[in-house]
Parts: structure tokens; C-alpha cells; sequence
């Protein structure tokens, strides 16, 4: 399944519209909980629902590939990431 870039660029705003939360801060890596939150809301659905590699399902919420594995780890070992 190939994915226009638009469709997770569209994702990611409307998470963050939803949130009321800005795509910059998310992007330049706030530290903020909410942020780290939504990070991990939209890796796991990128990975898993729309099937990106882990280097780019770290590049648009601005969180690094490993960050995406160690999320996916997680997930394969029962934990929940929401």
C-alpha cells in the first residue's frame, strides 16, 4: 500500500487540530506530556495502520527511528502505548 505524502501530513494536523495543539511544537520536539502523547498516538498508527518504515513514521511528529522501534517493541510485548 503506497501513501501520498499529504495523507500523513493530513493525519498529523488533524491529531493535533483535535488536541488543540500546535504542529510546530510538535515537530521541533516540545517536551511537553501532551506532545510526547500524540507522538506516540500517531508513530503507532503510522507503523501499524498505514504500514511506514520506522524512519519515516519518526520524521513528521519529530522523534527518532529508535524511538519509533522502542514504541513498537512495546506494543509487540502487550504494553499500550495510548
Amino acid at each position: 500500500m503506497l501513501l501520498h505524502k499529504a495523507d500523513t501530513h493530513e493525519t498529523l494536523e488533524r491529531h493535533c487540530a483535535v488536541k488543540g495543539l500546535s504542529v510546530k511544537a510538535l515537530q521541533a520536539g516540545s517536551r511537553d506530556r501532551v506532545y510526547s502523547s500524540i507522538r506516540r498516538e500517531l508513530a503507532g498508527k503510522f507503523v501499524l495502520e498505514m504500514g511506514l518504515s520506522h524512519a519515516d513514521a519518526a520524521r513528521l511528529p519529530g522523534i527518532s527511528r529508535a524511538g519509533v522501534s522502542m514504541l513498537g517493541a512495546s506494543i509487540k510485548g502487550g504494553k499500550t502505548v495510548e
